[in-house]
């Protein structure tokens, strides 16, 4: 079992398939922590992704036991919903559902599917740093950014968005015009569209599920949205994603 999460459901074990090492990480390295906050704080997503990818390697090559893995995996989302918390995001908008991170860790079989869904966190961690920029947007602007993607799964408008943070719909829209640079109902759509993404390199594959969590009004439409807006179908846009 523990050899399957390491090499894959589909690899064909033999005597020196896995070489033990299970002392070779104890939960996630202090040398690492600080690399990868350091990452974190700079903004950079691609120094802190290729610092996953070793450390997944790691894990991959000394067979780390599955409790030392279960270590690794809490000090990693400690470690980003920490990060999120400093930035005053809610965690709510980091995942692409309801079902609580820890549960949706347990019911991964293999190592790539937990690496896979790390990449995808810290992703969107980035992207949720990106559309929070305090420096580019005002204090509404960014207001109703954060509720939006808080409530992409909702039936949401200008009107209900401007109502919450305490503002008319027209300037809420006049905000988007001159400080997003895109309208309210791109904006809106063009989140929901990546939430969508992040759903599919999570290796979900009910278009009706997604669209529905992403708030489109039917499979179809999220369908049509997503290939006018990509150039593609969810499900290539999926495969592109499994080869890479």
């Amino acid at each position: 079992m523990q050899d399957r999460f390491h090499l894959g459901k589909n690899v064909v074990l033999r005597s020196a398939s896995i070489v033990q090492d299970n002392e070779a990480l104890a939960g996630l390295e202090i040398g690492t922590e600080k690399d990868m906050l350091a990452c974190l704080k700079t903004r950079n997503a691609a120094g802190l992704l290729a610092i996953l990818d070793r450390l997944f390697e790691r894990v991959k090559t000394s067979a780390l036991s599955m409790a030392g893995s279960q270590l690794l995996f809490n000090d990693l989302l400690s470690l980003l919903h920490r990060a999120i918390r400093e930035h005053g995001l809610e965690l709510g908008a980091l995942y692409a559902d309801a079902v609580p991170p820890h549960e949706r860790l347990a019911a991964f079989e293999t190592l790539e599917e937990v690496k896979a869904w790390f990449r995808s966190l810290f992703a969107r961690y980035f992207e949720l740093l990106q559309a929070d920029e305090g420096g580019h947007y005002s204090g509404y602007t960014a207001e109703a950014i954060r509720y939006i993607r808080s409530h992409l799964a909702d039936s949401i408008s200008l009107t209900e968005v401007a109502e919450r943070i305490g503002i008319s719909g027209a300037y809420l829209s006049t905000l988007f015009k001159n400080e997003v640079k895109i309208g309210f109902a791109e904006y809106l759509s063009d989140a929901r569209l990546e939430r969508a993404k992040a759903y599919l390199e999570d290796g979900r594959e009910d278009m009706k599920d997604i669209a529905a969590l992403c708030g489109f009004n039917s499979a179809s439409y999220f369908f049509k949205t997503f290939k006018k807006k990509t150039g593609m179908t969810p499900s290539e846009f999926a495969r592109g994603r499994r080869s890479t």
